[in-house]
């Protein structure tokens, strides 16, 4: 994102207003360029699914904003013998974006299944509420037959990958069930 010059200076001013009256410091207008570069928050969500393809198809380009059924419509207009099911597929997909979003913000953490803490985080789905709803376990053992990769280390990481994941959280789900 870019901002001018002006907008920085108002941006920095309103900070100062939060600032207490001892660290109170003073901009030279002079100092700054015409056109300051903000980096934008990182897309977590479209960082995962280019990562997928980038990992289904090593040599690949990404051109344009690809979205995760793009990329299970790709791969299913590639099967040429029908060997695929469509169903199973979406299933898949959604799941390896799922992988990926937890181990963004698990940021290298893995279960202890030796150990009964700290708790480990995972999905479920309360079909009594038709919502998604994070459950925590003190197991040393994999709850559900569960996928490692499916824990997660704290209710705030998984409350971050649900909300980065939205919808697809949900479709996931739906494919689990009619299966």
């Amino acid at each position: 994102m870019k901002i001018t010059k002006k907008q920085f200076i108002k941006m920095i001013n309103k900070l100062d207003e939060k600032i207490p009256d001892k660290m109170q410091y003073t901009i030279k207008p002079g100092n700054i360029p015409d056109i300051i570069e903000i980096p934008d928050e990182p897309d977590v969500l479209q960082e995962c699914i280019n990562k997928i393809y980038l990992d289904i198809y090593p040599r690949g380009k990404i051109n344009h904003k690809i979205d995760i059924y793009d990329l299970r419509d790709t791969i299913y207009d590639e099967d040429k013998e029908g060997i695929l099911n469509y169903n199973e597929l979406t299933k898949y997909i959604l799941e390896l974006l799922l992988k990926e979003v937890i181990a963004y913000y698990n940021d290298g953490w893995t279960p202890d299944w030796d150990n009964d803490y700290p708790e480990k985080y995972f999905f479920a789905y309360n079909n009594s509420r038709d919502e998604e709803i994070i459950y925590h376990v003190r197991l040393r053992y994999r709850q559900y037959s569960m996928p490692f990769y499916l824990y997660m280390k704290s209710e705030e990481v998984a409350q971050q990958v649900k909300e980065t994941m939205g919808e697809y959280l949900k479709q996931y789900f739906e494919c689990l069930r009619s299966m």
